[in-house]
């Protein structure tokens, strides 16, 4: 009877090492009658894919013991957008505002040109004509064939216009002039009628001025 029994217990052990998911049988011999257990095998987890594909199954054991794949949705992750209104914009706007360090501004101070201090001057405009600046008077001289003829005076502009006759040939020349009454002087030329023209543009008030002829030389002094 012991033998019996030792043998089968050494079947059960090999047929279960050969395979270890079939249902082990095991017999228990009594005298007065014989019973038979089933075993279930162990169910065996197996790991998750270890490549990401966006796709991860998980293997699991069914009932009727097949193998079979079941996909896990992953959620992907959500890009969320937000639209700002112009209130919270301006928000943002002011705190970088304040964010940003206030640099000091350093006004530098104006250059003021000092205007060249006057010098009496000589222009020869013409080899026959030249207009002397001084301070307070300017000349007009020609040679003595060249007569002046007539003056006058125009008061806007503010110029004193003086004809000296004789027929020449020459464009019309202009000068600034830097003296503290006087501004400018222009010479022109009217061969038509046989005179050309020298006119005198002055700063102040013509009632200020006084014209003086003297020796074919109009002289227009400053009164002080």
């Amino acid at each position: 009877m012991k033998k019996i029994l030792i043998l089968s217990i050494a079947s059960i052990s090999l047929f279960a090492r050969l395979n270890p998911f079939e249902p082990v049988v095991v017999k228990q011999i009594d005298t007065n009658e014989t019973k038979t257990i089933k075993l279930q095998p162990i169910q065996a987890i197996l790991p998750l894919y270890s490549t990401d594909d966006g796709k991860r199954s998980v293997k699991i054991m069914s009932e009727d013991r097949s193998m079979k794949s079941k996909p896990i949705a992953m959620d992907k992750d959500e890009i969320v957008v937000k639209k700002f209104t112009k209130k919270e914009i301006a928000e943002q706007c002011k705190l970088i505002e304040t964010s940003i360090p206030k640099v000091a501004i350093i006004k530098l101070p104006k250059i003021v040109k000092k205007p060249k201090p006057f010098e009496p001057t000589v222009y020869n405009v013409l080899p026959f004509l030249t207009i002397d600046v001084k301070k307070n008077s300017i000349s007009i001289e020609t040679r003595k064939k060249y007569k002046l003829i007539r003056y006058y005076l125009e008061k806007k502009p503010k110029k004193f216009v003086f004809d000296f006759q004789g027929k020449v040939l020459t464009y019309t020349k202009f000068k600034n002039i830097n003296a503290p009454h006087f501004s400018s002087y222009m010479v022109g030329n009217h061969p038509e009628a046989d005179y050309f023209r020298v006119v005198i543009s002055v700063k102040e008030k013509m009632s200020k001025f006084k014209v003086v002829i003297k020796n074919n030389i109009a002289t227009i002094n400053y009164k002080k």
